[in-house]
């Protein structure tokens, strides 16, 4: 199934208001075929994303609309395939970007699937 990462607004909301709509996704998801991965949410600025595994973005909002009725305002599908880039012939390393620390914090339930990144994809 697809990949999709949701970008929701949520001005004024708490980190436990997105902790309980969360877990109310993950009550709804299997009447969907749906699987919430895992969720980053920003209070400072007011942002939240979701990482979900769907047949289709629709049926990923449906589940947010019939959990508690945020949906989110933009819906892309991620390609999570490395990306193969054309170095042929090349023998020269690029050094890793230092880690920067940022304000996302990583929330997730107990049933979600680890990731390794703290910072959305």
């Amino acid at each position: 199934m697809p990949i999709f990462l949701d970008r929701h607004d949520l001005k004024g909301l708490t980190a436990a208001d997105i902790a309980e709509a969360h877990r109310q996704d993950l009550e709804t998801q299997t009447r969907y075929g749906v699987r919430f991965l895992t969720y980053w949410f920003d209070e400072a600025r007011g942002n939240g994303f979701c990482l979900i595994d769907a047949p289709d973005s629709e049926t990923a909002m449906r589940v947010h609309h019939e959990a508690h009725g945020n949906v989110a305002t933009d819906v892309i599908e991620v390609d999570l395939r490395p990306s193969r880039l054309s170095s042929a012939g090349s023998r020269t390393r690029r050094r890793p970007a230092p880690r920067r620390s940022t304000p996302w914090t990583r929330r997730c339930a107990p049933s979600c699937s680890p990731i390794s990144s703290t910072r959305p994809p």
